[in-house]
């Protein structure tokens, strides 16, 4: 059996932060939010039961009219970094976006559910990522927030293969698309 205080030393319980320079990243080439689609069987999340899902790695988008921007969190060995970076830097951007990290599908609710909090700034001088564990969120955070749809957001939920899970959330405002492409290996408590 898998307990919240487990789980939080499998992420090492640091907060992971990183900045450079725009010009020091790679220009983001290739995947667009638009074309982020599920890459295993489509099931629905109300489908799982009896199974923990660890998040065990998590890819995060960003997309304005003026810049493109990916970053990456590993769960594992706890580590975040910006991977790319397209666009200007003076277009100024902050994104802040609650992620699931645990999702907890066991019968007695033993862990818990918990969210990871991705930070993410672009001003004129740098690019900085700032992720930490959510103790405010993950205390209230429902499976059935993931269930709950809007306009402005998409869920896609598949299965990888027999223990690895794969959602992916897009929001989209006004003149912002975000994503999370979050990876998780399935644990039986």
């Amino acid at each position: 059996m898998i307990s919240k205080t487990t789980f939080l030393l499998i992420v090492a319980l640091t907060v992971s932060s990183a900045a450079r320079a725009a010009d020091q990243l790679p220009a983001c080439q290739g995947v667009a939010i638009a074309d982020l689609g599920s890459a295993g069987l489509p099931l629905a999340l109300s489908e799982l039961s009896n199974i923990y899902l660890l998040a065990r790695e998590a890819k995060i988008y960003v997309e304005t009219s003026e810049l493109t921007l990916q970053a990456k969190q590993d769960f594992l060995n706890p580590h975040s970094q910006i991977e790319c970076f397209s666009g200007s830097s003076k277009a100024g951007v902050k994104v802040s976006l609650n992620v699931p990290s645990l999702l907890d599908f066991s019968a007695p609710k033993s862990a818990g559910n918990s969210v990871w909090l991705f930070n993410l700034i672009v001003d004129a001088h740098q690019i900085g990522i700032w992720n930490q564990f959510s103790h405010l969120l993950s205390n209230s955070f429902k499976l059935s927030d993931l269930l709950t749809f809007s306009a402005n957001q998409q869920i896609l939920f598949s299965q990888i293969n027999h223990d690895e899970y794969e959602l992916i959330i897009k929001w989209k405002s006004q003149d912002q698309t975000d994503a999370a492409v979050i990876i998780f290996d399935a644990v039986q408590p």
